[in-house]
């Protein structure tokens, strides 16, 4: 798998096999219980339309006040390194959320405008009260409903 990959052994060892770069053209990234296929190759609403128009998987990230900070982040780190066009979507009043250890995190939209699109994943993060948050989001339990009917993929991560 790693033949091909530009980085020395050590780098490897160090990032792990997981890195973008050093996956083939099509793999399957698997982190607890979030699991998508991703094609490689990478712009909110206009980079869902960019991305269905290039093949790209679209993936939904919800956060809220609360969400744990590095389930969030490193989601969405992976996925866009793997080719993903990935929206980060609060489920607050506002796009400025404050996750669980104080680190705020600037949403691409709010769930409101998430709602009309269709996403190939939608990987909720957790964190308290994080996970609470994204649960009394009717819009979003609502898109998750959507998901599972349509045999789509969805994702939690520890709390939620």
């Amino acid at each position: 798998m790693l033949a091909n990959c530009t980085r020395n052994a050590s780098q490897r060892r160090m990032l792990g096999s997981h890195i973008g770069c050093c996956l083939p053209r099509s793999t399957t990234l698997r982190y607890g219980l979030l699991a998508a296929v991703i094609p490689i190759s990478s712009s909110v609403s206009s980079r869902h339309v960019a991305a269905m128009a290039a093949g790209q998987k679209a993936v939904l990230v919800p956060i809220g006040t609360g969400t744990e900070e590095m389930e969030a982040v490193i989601t969405i780190d992976v996925l866009r390194r793997a080719g993903a066009a990935v929206t980060v979507a609060s489920v607050e009043d506002s796009l400025d959320v404050t996750c669980s250890r104080g680190v705020k995190i600037l949403a691409d939209q709010l769930i409101a405008d998430a709602a009309g699109q269709q996403y190939d994943l939608i990987a909720c993060p957790g964190g308290m009260p994080g996970a609470e948050r994204l649960r009394d989001s009717s819009t979003l339990s609502q898109l998750l409903r959507q998901q599972q009917a349509a045999g789509k993929l969805y994702a939690a991560i520890c709390a939620t």
